[in-house]
Formats: structure tokens, sequence, C-alpha cells
């Protein structure tokens, strides 16, 4: 099909077509019709009329050559294209005809000897409170952002009708507006109502101390006369020593 056209495409150079008639008439890129012509004036018509199509896309490569290159699996991508002198594109392409399969790598906190010992004992020490109590309560702060979010390029105003300029804004302010939440769940499954700090202060010792007034007393609700440990992390507010 292909031949047919490059044949229409030197007819049509012949007559003196400019190459965007030819593009727009056989439905071809200009770059086409220009390697034609190129073609044409080095009198190389046996290319013209007798090649097949050649594909746009790179050759296939060889799992031979894959294997060479990926030698090392935490080849970089960008590293592995330059290397074999195509693109990405070919090189996926490339993996995934030979069975391979691209894993993303991923980050874990790098633990010593030292900071495994210190958690073995912390384990061990919360596992023996926990075979001597019969409920559990974890809490965390989580600061969430108040100002209203939106995507520039995905989200979209729908109207029939001219809309009023308001409705097209989205109200935003430079440094984004926070409130603190402190959450509560139980080893049972109760959970306390969110607690909110007063927007745009931050918890002090003091304050947190003044809520906790109000946990302990949801968790004795809770727990009846059973023992309970309340477990928290170790920021500022929870550690500081106040009187």
């Amino acid at each position: 099909m292909f031949v047919v056209k490059q044949t229409c495409m030197s007819t049509l150079i012949d007559a003196d077509l400019l190459t965007k008639q030819i593009c727009k008439l056989e439905g071809v890129a200009r770059r086409t019709v220009t390697k034609v012509r190129s073609l044409m004036r080095k009198g190389d018509y046996g290319r013209i009329h007798n090649d097949a199509r050649r594909s746009g896309r790179a050759p296939a490569m060889t799992g031979h050559e894959l294997c060479n290159v990926f030698a090392n699996p935490r080849m970089l991508m960008t590293v592995a294209v330059r290397a074999l002198g195509c693109s990405t594109a070919t090189v996926s392409r490339g993996v995934k005809c030979h069975g391979s399969i691209f894993y993303r790598i991923r980050n874990r906190p790098m633990l010593t000897d030292t900071t495994k010992n210190k958690r073995l004992v912390c384990v061990t020490r919360l596992l023996a409170q926990k075979c001597r109590s019969d409920i559990f309560f974890y809490s965390d702060e989580k600061n969430w952002d108040v100002d209203p979010a939106f995507n520039r390029q995905n989200d979209r105003f729908v109207s029939f009708s001219e809309p009023d300029l308001d409705d097209l804004m989205v109200l935003t302010t430079k440094y984004l507006a926070k409130v603190m939440m402190l959450g509560i769940v139980a080893s049972t499954g109760d959970t306390m109502s969110p607690y909110w700090f007063p927007r745009g202060t931050r918890a002090t010792s003091a304050e947190y101390m003044d809520v906790l007034a109000d946990v302990i007393l949801w968790m004795h609700r809770v727990t009846g006369d059973c023992s309970f440990i309340f477990q928290q992390d170790g920021v500022s507010i929870h550690t500081a020593k106040i009187d």
C-alpha cells in the first residue's frame, strides 16, 4: 500500500504540485513527500517504486543486547538508552518482548545494629505491657490544609450559559492555612471524636494537658474497670516537663 502511495507521490511531483497539496491529497506527512522528492532528484527511482515500506519503529532488540546492558539490575533507563543509542520506548518494548519486567525501586530506612537493638528492646517492653493490659489507645496529630484544592488542568466548570466570574475562581492563600487535629483510636475499635485545635495556632504543652483531661475521661468510659495503656509519639508537646 505504501509503495502505491510513493508511486502516486512521484507522479504528483512530476505534475509540479506543491508539497502541501500532495500531503493533503495522499494523507501523508510533509517529511515523506520531501524524502520522495530527494530520491527523485538523485534519480533513485528504484527505491521509490520497488522498496517495501520502512517501519517508523526502530528494529527489535535481541535478548543478548538487553542482557549485556542490564547486567546490572539497577541500571538506570536513561543510561541504558544512551548506551544503546535508541529511544526509551524501544528499550521498554524490548524488555517486555523478552518476558522481563521493570520494577520500581523503593526506599526504606537504613537500620544499624544499634537501632535494631533499641527497637527490639522497645517492642519487647511493649509486648510485656500488652500481656498485662486489656486495651491500648493510640493517638496522633495531623495538620490539615483548609485551603480549597483544585487541579488547573483537569478541574473544569461546566456552564450552559454565560458563567459568573466568581464561579470560575478558587480563592487561595500564599501560605496554605492549616489546622491541627488530634485523633485517638482504641485496640477495641472505639474512636474518639476528633479534637480540632484553634485555627492558626500551634498546640502548646499546657493546651495539650488540658485536652488530655477530657481524653482520659473518655478512655475511662471506654475501658470501665479494665487497665489500659495510652501510647503517643515523641513530639515536644508530649515529652515536655511542666508543672
